[in-house]
């Protein structure tokens, strides 16, 4: 079964890329612009991971995304994939929870690497 991720990202040429790798590698993207309109699709509850930027111009910030899906017991494995690399956010995506924290620039194996290891978890689960 194909893995089905959230991209929630408003760089639209990174998304564009992102996009074209997860269908190569045989998984199903779905590509949200905004956090907020990530909270208004209804299938928001049925992916198997999330791939969620940091920072948006305006509305609720990846970070503050998790920390509300937290709140509503969601527990989809989330990848924080952001330009913005220091010690202050990388440690406030290990207190939201995080699967992995990956820097845009880092590459496309870290994050087929993460995405794996959410695939692997959840065929181990089942």
């Amino acid at each position: 079964m194909p893995l089905n991720v959230a991209l929630v990202d408003d760089d639209e040429s990174v998304s564009r890329s992102i996009t074209r790798l997860l269908r190569l590698s045989e998984m199903n993207p779905t590509v949200f612009r905004s956090t907020e309109a990530f909270l208004r699709d209804p299938s928001r509850t049925t992916f198997d991971c999330l791939i969620l930027d940091i920072y948006f111009e305006g509305g609720l910030s990846g970070l503050e995304l998790k920390m509300r899906l937290n709140a509503e017991g969601n527990r989809t494995p989330v990848i924080f994939f952001s330009a913005h690399d220091d010690a202050e956010t990388r440690a406030e995506t290990v207190r939201v929870g995080c699967h992995a924290f990956l820097r845009k620039g880092d590459g496309i194996k870290l994050l087929l690497s993460a995405l794996r290891g959410i695939e692997q978890a959840g065929k181990n689960e089942n």
